[in-house]
């Protein structure tokens, strides 16, 4: 399992409980970043030098949620 991931599924109940409603970003198994809007989280994440290929991000909310990605 990649670190990312595992660190994600390990502490899903607490980032849940941190950052409800918020985009979180993690990286070699920490947060580097939240926000409510993802472009804007990876809008920074750009600035910050954060390498956009290696981080997991994902929507915090216990709300059931249906994506549609138009290309």
């Amino acid at each position: 399992m990649k670190p990312n991931t595992e660190y994600y599924e390990t502490h899903y109940q607490e980032l849940l409980d941190r950052y409800p409603e918020q985009w979180v970003a993690i990286c070699n198994r920490e947060v580097v970043g939240t926000s409510p809007d993802a472009r804007e989280l990876l809008m920074r994440l750009n600035r910050e030098g954060v390498p956009l290929n290696k981080i997991l991000m994902k929507r915090m909310t216990r709300e059931e949620e249906v994506f549609i990605l138009a290309v």
